[in-house]
């Protein structure tokens, strides 16, 4: 039983301990003290249960003293009457019941779950023989009336599917779970609104093997979004006082509040220094012994980039996005297919020698180093106005010599043990060759050369690193030899953890200190309460701040948690999140709320949640452009998916020979994913919110 679940079975005294004892008492006429009952089960006092009995033949006997069919026909019942005592009479006020019905639906459990739950959880496994009988429970639920019947409340249903499998068998049951769910409640196909009623738990040896509750964080961290489900019915203590603070000083809230969805380039120094945040992804990428960083669009990779540059690991500047310490000889799309087409195609030029070339000139031009004495070196010390001063340059060097490798690799590694130590600093390689499909075959190829370098040198350097960012999509096409040896010291910015990505605004909302102070009045703590405390922040303290911020739940009451709408609105059908999208999201929400506040003032948080519903529209579109920026071959795709005009939506659609040809890619970059396959042959696709409503598509389609 539970006792042995959370290692307190030899604290149940006797018999005479427990429900059933309980139970018995009461159906005697006898008042219990509940209280005499209780074990406490974690060492804060905060958890404590009250065990079915202790397993004997005493207990066994007590059990069939127990008739609950025939309670219900008497005018007492003693269930009713301990869920009550339960609630009432103990020494201190519970905020939560909870109730262990995993025996199903027996005369005892049936009455718990349509009568006394507010919340019945649900757990199935999506098997076909589950199907009917979960769907009659569920039925069941939302045709009950609880206890509160002078409300009329129905217990509200929620579902965890478990244990799945893993891989892609684990994905076929978690959406027939999904789909099952949305058709027991009346949901759309795909809505979200399934998804926050359903949790799927994969398979964990760890868990099936434990003999006792583990509140390892990892382990507990799975069941998070169950405890979300119960804390949406707890009241709020602080609601009253951080309407009456925010109303007090919202005005100047607003005034002070700046969000910035700019791109990193466009963003004002101080403004950006003040911002940014170093998680633990961050701080694997900015080590040395991490060449490479990897992301997609959005993720940060030119925001590292940038605090790089001000940082005081000596940066230098060898390729960057367009705006920020850009030298005049960066090459630009031309320029690289310049190069491609007339000095590798013709002439047999190689990739990775521009690229020793192109550090070089990098190394020289931002430090008072001069070049190593060689046939060539005033060709690398030679001024360079522009692109084409620099090519031409390059192919001077290459006719002068027969020697011009050996000569070239000589140079580079004297440039390195006469320089300091300094990080070399690569970014804006996937715009900067164009987006032409023979734009994409050089920047591949180029990309090879400069990999080459990399792997062939890096080891042969002293004071020289590599720095080079990268989208992660490119990453995954290159092919060179010896691409292995930078697997493990390779950083991939993904944004998986929640409180991690809410982090990214609310270091922006604590620039204003109008609203710092807000926060710190309502906690009345002055500490932690701080931009710069903000990157340290356990979950509880980010989730307290955003709170104030932007509201609990989106429409008050027992609605969905306003983190868990945005967090399942912004992910992509990867389950990947972009910072931008949250910025811009806010910035929007922002301009909204300054003038709504002003005819409709609200002081329940400084920017309400109905502004992110109003806004998220206009995300999408912005998302779905800046997806096709970045993969323009998606184009012909997206003008069919409008055409469908709703998701989820026949595979059959997608059968044009150009459309299916790109669907490998719009998989791997999020803009749909499977919704349904039988056998590897794919049925139904589906969009997530984020892209959604830029392409104009209702949820529910032909199915």
């Amino acid at each position: 039983g539970l006792a042995a679940l959370f290692g307190v079975e030899d604290q149940v005294r006797s018999a005479h301990h427990g429900v059933a004892d309980l139970l018995v008492a009461l159906d005697m006429g006898e008042e219990p003290d509940v209280n005499e009952h209780l074990i406490p089960v974690d060492d804060k006092g905060n958890l404590f249960l009250i065990p079915a009995g202790n397993i004997s033949a005493a207990y066994a006997n007590t059990l069939t003293l127990l008739d609950p069919g025939a309670w219900y026909r008497e005018s007492e019942n003693p269930l009713k009457k301990l869920m009550a005592l339960v609630r009432n009479s103990l020494s201190f006020k519970p905020d939560v019941i909870l109730v262990d019905s995993r025996t199903g639906l027996t005369t005892l459990s049936a009455p718990l779950i349509f009568e006394q739950a507010d919340l019945a959880i649900v757990v199935f496994y999506p098997h076909s023989q589950t199907r009917l009988g979960t769907q009659l429970l569920v039925q069941g639920l939302q045709n009950a009336v609880t206890y509160r019947k002078h409300r009329r409340l129905a217990p509200e249903p929620r579902f965890i599917a478990s244990p799945l499998p893993a891989g892609e068998i684990g994905k076929k049951y978690q959406l027939r779970a999904s789909e099952w769910v949305s058709e027991w409640m009346g949901l759309d196909p795909g809505a979200a609104e399934s998804d926050e009623m359903l949790h799927a738990v994969p398979y964990s040896e760890a868990l099936a093997a434990s003999d006792k509750i583990d509140y390892e964080p990892q382990k507990s961290q799975i069941f998070q979004p169950v405890a979300d489900w119960v804390m949406r019915f707890l009241p709020s203590e602080k609601e009253d006082k951080v309407a009456g603070t925010v109303g007090k000083n919202k005005k100047g809230i607003l005034e002070s509040l700046s969000f910035s969805a700019d791109t990193t380039e466009r963003q004002e120094s101080t403004f950006f220094e003040n911002t940014f945040l170093t998680t633990q992804m961050v701080k694997k990428a900015l080590k040395n012994e991490v060449p490479l960083v990897i992301g997609r669009k959005g993720t940060g990779k030119t925001a590292l980039f940038r605090f790089l540059l001000v940082s005081d690991q000596n940066p230098c500047v060898v390729h960057a996005p367009e705006g920020l310490q850009t030298p005049a000889w960066q090459l630009r799309s031309d320029g690289f297919r310049h190069i491609q087409e007339q000095m590798v195609d013709k002439d047999g030029f190689e990739w990775k020698h521009f690229w020793l070339i192109y550090i070089m000139k990098a190394v020289l031009h931002q430090s008072d180093l001069t070049g190593p004495e060689s046939e060539i070196s005033d060709l690398l010390d030679a001024p360079a106005d522009n692109q084409w001063d620099l090519i031409k340059n390059i192919g001077q060097a290459q006719e002068r010599t027969a020697m011009f490798r050996p000569f070239l690799e000589k140079n580079f590694l004297e440039l390195d043990q006469k320089s300091p130590r300094r990080v070399l600093l690569f970014d804006g390689l996937d715009t900067g060759f164009g987006n032409e499909e023979k734009d994409r075959d050089t920047r591949m190829r180029s990309l090879t050369g400069l990999f080459s370098v990399l792997t062939e040198w890096e080891k042969r350097l002293s004071n020289i690193h590599f720095k080079i960012m990268l989208r992660e999509d490119i990453w995954t096409r290159l092919r060179f030899e010896n691409k292995s040896h930078l697997y493990g010291r390779t950083a991939v910015l993904k944004w998986a953890d929640q409180a991690q990505f809410l982090k990214v605004v609310l270091k922006q909302a604590f620039q204003s200190g109008v609203f710092q102070g807000t926060v710190q009045s309502i906690f009345e703590q002055a500490m932690g309460f701080s931009p710069s405390a903000v990157d340290a922040w356990e979950d509880a303290r980010v989730f307290d701040a955003w709170n104030i911020l932007v509201g609990e739940r989106m429409a008050g009451g027992k609605t969905a948690f306003t983190r868990n709408w945005v967090w399942s609105r912004l992910g992509d059908a990867n389950l990947d999140h972009a910072p931008r999208n949250l910025n811009f999201l806010f910035e929007l929400a922002l301009e909204w709320e300054t003038e709504a506040q002003k005819k409709n003032p609200y002081h329940r948080s400084v920017i309400r949640p109905r502004a992110l519903m109003k806004q998220l529209p206009e995300v999408s579109h912005r998302a779905l452009s800046s997806l096709l920026e970045e993969f323009p071959e998606l184009e012909t795709l997206q003008r069919t998916l409008a055409q469908i005009g709703s998701t989820p939506f026949k595979a059959g659609f997608l059968d044009d020979p150009e459309i299916f040809a790109t669907l490998d890619l719009a998989k791997e970059v999020g803009l749909l994913r499977i919704h349904e396959e039988t056998d590897g042959n794919v049925l139904r696709y589906t969009i997530p919110e984020l892209y959604r409503w830029g392409l104009n598509m209702g949820r529910k389609g032909p199915v």
